[in-house]
């Protein structure tokens, strides 16, 4: 009995170590699952992106290729259809070999890849009639909408396969939040062996002033120098206010980690400032603040990807719903973006052609939340205002400071001004066809301008 009252001290001190190794080794097998379960989310996203790529880049690709040619007869207007041929091996044999990985049964995959292939001979097929003059085989031909069989097998194929992806998705998570929580766990048994050791230390070491002085200070140096430096003086510290600052240091790391395991990447360190933050840089404080940040910016990222491809998928839906009636889809099309962008008012403008003066003009087309106040049959020349400016430059305006003159939404409770003013060329193959004008209450950025951007593509191609 007093063997273990006089060396009670190093006893829980190699009790803590001993927790700290296993603590040690548990985490890296902890973090181990942890990658290997990220890795099997980022194959699901990867294999479900991929996917998307057969309707956006090849299906969607080889109808704009053949519509193009068929109402120009340009040649380079089949452009995206022999790409999507090129591209639509590529797609189906990285889909099959992610798939064989995770033993996926790409039966129907193969079936989605035949009806692909049928559908791009058939249109090859179309576009020979359209080159021999044999337009009336051509629209028999484009009447029995041969795209639909293949859109059908992926839409059936896609399913299955969201399914089966977002399962692996799910458990991935799950496995990974248990390796979070089991770390998390870790720590918390470390503080616990921890807090009183240090108790038992404070007391032990009353006895001789010099070596307590000495271990508080080297203890209070290496919470510093690991877990959080406050850029304070060591001076006038006391033996209580540096052992709450190491267990303030583990519990705020232990809540840090808790948090960020359930999804919160907004959280603060306590302490942490300008002043003291080139300090932390390489203690756990800052590397906790710099993996926040990163997993906040990736699931940012993440969310600006889906809202982009999601709605580019829609807006495409728009037009191929309405590629025979050119008011509705521009119709449809402007109220879409402007929902979408969470827009107020909106203007498209469609290209004319001035055919005595051999020139081009912008002509209002579709008018979106105005109240009448707004010409339906508004005309502007090429470098006429903002709008014809980006027609004439084919490149995107971006007004933030909108003049008190230029715009003004009359809502119920008065007259507004909008916070930006964005306008941007539809262009197909670097030629303008239509100009949209957005207003809006909120802060138009970088991402969004992109979208719009590609969207206007889409429309302009169906021009």
């Amino acid at each position: 009995m007093s063997f273990i009252k006089k060396y009670i001290l190093y006893i829980l001190l190699g009790m803590v170590l001993f927790i700290m190794i296993i603590s040690l080794i548990m985490t890296r097998l902890n973090n181990s699952e942890i990658t290997k379960n990220l890795n099997v989310k980022a194959q699901a996203q990867d294999i479900l992106q991929t996917n998307s790529l057969i309707l956006r880049e090849v299906l969607h690709s080889i109808d704009l290729g053949l519509r193009g040619f068929a109402i120009t007869k340009n040649e380079g207007l089949l452009q995206p259809m022999l790409k999507a041929s090129e591209s639509s091996n590529q797609i189906f044999g990285h889909l099959k070999a992610e798939l064989d990985t995770q033993n996926y049964d790409v039966k129907e995959l193969n079936q989605v890849n035949f009806q692909v292939q049928s559908y791009m001979d058939f249109c090859t097929k179309m576009a020979e009639d359209i080159r021999a003059g044999r337009s009336d085989t051509f629209l028999s031909k484009l009447n029995q909408d041969k795209g639909y069989f293949a859109w059908k097998a992926w839409d059936e194929h896609t399913k299955k396969l969201e399914a089966f992806e977002d399962d692996l998705i799910i458990k991935a998570d799950q496995k990974v939040n248990k390796a979070m929580a089991q770390n998390l766990w870790l720590k918390v048994v470390l503080v616990l062996f921890s807090v009183p050791t240090f108790a038992l230390a404070l007391a032990t070491v009353s006895i001789e002033n010099r070596n307590k002085k000495r271990l508080l200070l080297n203890l209070e140096q290496n919470n510093r120098k690991y877990l959080f430096n406050p850029g304070t003086s060591l001076d006038g510290l006391t033996e209580p206010q540096i052992l709450n600052s190491s267990i303030e240091n583990m519990r705020q790391t232990a809540e840090f980690v808790k948090k960020v395991a359930s999804g919160n990447y907004d959280n603060t360190w306590s302490g942490l400032n300008d002043l003291n933050l080139v300090l932390n840089e390489h203690t756990i404080a800052g590397e906790l603040i710099q993996m926040q940040s990163q997993m906040k910016e990736v699931k940012l990222a993440d969310q600006k990807r889906i809202w982009a491809n999601e709605g580019l998928t829609k807006f495409s839906e728009v037009i191929r719903n309405n590629k025979d009636d050119f008011n509705e889809m521009a119709k449809q099309s402007v109220t879409f973006l402007t929902k979408h962008l969470n827009g107020w008012q909106s203007v498209l403008y469609v290209r004319k052609q001035d055919v005595e003066n051999s020139s081009y003009y912008l002509e209002t087309s579709v008018l979106y939340a105005f109240d009448g106040n707004r010409n339906k049959h508004e005309t502007v020349s090429p470098g006429e205002g903002i709008v014809g400016q980006s027609f004439l430059d084919a490149k995107p305006i971006l007004m933030k400071e909108v003049p008190d003159t230029y715009w003004k939404i009359t809502s119920a409770t008065g007259e507004l001004k909008p916070a930006n003013v964005l306008v941007v060329p539809f262009q197909f193959n670097s030629e303008v066809k239509a100009v949209f004008e957005l207003a809006s209450f909120s802060e138009i950025t970088a991402f969004e301008i992109e979208f719009i951007e590609k969207a206007g593509e889409y429309f302009a191609s169906s021009i």
